[in-house]
């Protein structure tokens, strides 16, 4: 307590347990895992290098338990933090094609529990920004376009629009 590197203990026992989740299967272990990043990151300044690593812990961790418990919260905060990292990282970042993938996704989920058009329409957006951070050639390309490319045909599905679906039979050839 108190010490400026606190954000950083709580990041590690935080990450620390979510491992130990990962293997025990202990639901208090994930939920003092949550506790932990949430806290590491409400004391770390926005802006500080560490902000991103603590944000996609508990970005993970949100996600592991929407997985296994469905709770529109977990959904709903899983999406703040991949915003704030889609919105707070720099282009050149290496992990820029990770965060939208996992934005797209957490969307994804949204749209299929709620149904709403602009939560489809916003994770076809973020594939794409995922993709174009994914090089041609890289082995973490595939995913990316296998995300996009069910998206795509997803929407033709509700909309009908030819575009879409033709869009997807070539990415998923590209994946």
């Amino acid at each position: 307590p108190g010490s400026s590197d606190l954000p950083l203990f709580l990041y590690n026992l935080g990450s620390g347990l979510g491992a130990r989740y990962a293997c025990r299967r202990r639901s208090e272990d994930l939920t003092e895992a949550l506790r932990a990043c949430q806290e590491a990151v409400r004391l770390c300044p926005a802006g500080s290098p560490n902000r991103p690593l603590y944000l996609d812990c508990l970005g993970g961790l949100l996600d592991v338990r929407f997985s296994e418990a469905g709770h529109l919260e977990d959904l709903e905060a899983g999406l703040r933090v991949y915003r704030e990292l889609v919105e707070s990282a720099s282009s050149d970042s290496p992990n820029l094609r990770l965060h939208f993938d996992q934005l797209g996704r957490f969307l994804r989920d949204r749209y299929r529990r709620l149904g709403h058009q602009e939560d489809l329409d916003e994770a076809v957006w973020s594939f794409r920004r995922a993709m174009q951070n994914a090089p041609i050639g890289s082995p973490l390309r595939a995913p990316v376009l296998t995300h996009l490319g069910i998206m795509l045909r997803v929407r033709y599905e509700t909309t009908g629009q030819h575009e879409d679906i033709d869009e997807a039979v070539q990415i998923c050839r590209e994946a």
